[in-house]
């Protein structure tokens, strides 16, 4: 079985790859050719925002409310999903004026960060049918909770040098390989500069793997789909619960 766990990363993309006779690493600049060689994966889980939310109403259909409920105090790793009407604005104060406008409630500086990928990944679904319902949106924090011991969520910062090696020891319970790709992170200056984005990829894809012998569950339960016809949703193992 093939899992793919995928992040934004500096400059691009950040993938990792497991199935059973190895794993890879890999970088690219943008969502499509990461993707490209990986048609053949059974499951393919990202840190972004999929369905975008264009009326109040619609927004209140999104995840991120009740993933929160989940996670206490890294709640604040959740952020806002922007509208698609703001999402091509290149000015945080245009793009913060039209979400307002749209949602009724202004836009983080955070999530205008990463538009330009929320971005690249909508109009990748809209011209990709082939992966819609297999490209499928998850959130690492949420993930690393689901796989801890007692399933509470992380109180470390993954930026910390305890939170990072907290992580590791989650994902190690699963996922022998972990050690190797920690070596390639400390050896490889590239990665070293992502570290973050890869872990977090790690644990997708690791999810992922757990997900297709257990099965999945989304949050909300039933999920709706936004103007598109994209499922607004978070994908997690059954061992959530």
């Amino acid at each position: 079985m093939k899992a793919v766990g995928i992040d934004g990363c500096k400059d691009g993309w950040v993938g990792v790859v497991l199935w059973s006779e190895g794993y890879s690493i890999e970088r690219t600049e943008t969502l499509g050719e990461l993707l490209e060689p990986h048609k053949d994966a059974e499951i393919i889980l990202i840190d972004m925002p999929i369905g975008l939310p264009e009326t109040k109403e619609e927004d209140l259909l999104r995840p991120e409310k009740l993933a929160r409920q989940h996670l206490g105090k890294r709640s604040c790793t959740v952020f806002n999903v922007p509208c698609r009407q703001a999402i091509g604005e290149t000015e945080y104060e245009q793009a913060n004026r039209i979400n307002r406008q749209v949602l009724g409630k202004g836009l983080s500086k955070q999530s205008f960060y990463i538009a330009n990928k929320i971005r690249e990944l909508d109009e990748f679904l809209k011209l990709n049918s082939f992966y819609r319902n297999r490209l499928l949106e998850s959130h690492p924090e949420l993930l690393f909770k689901v796989l801890s011991k007692n399933n509470m969520p992380l109180t470390l910062s993954k930026k910390t040098a305890e939170g990072f090696t907290e992580r590791l020891q989650i994902i190690r319970r699963f996922e022998k390989r972990i050690d190797l790709i920690a070596l390639q992170i400390a050896e490889r200056k590239e990665l070293q500069k992502i570290r973050d984005d890869v872990l977090d990829a790690y644990v997708l894809a690791v999810a992922g793997r757990l997900g297709l012998s257990s099965g999945f569950i989304t949050i909300p339960d039933m999920p709706s789909h936004d103007a598109s016809g994209l499922r607004m949703q978070m994908t997690v193992p059954y061992m959530f619960k």
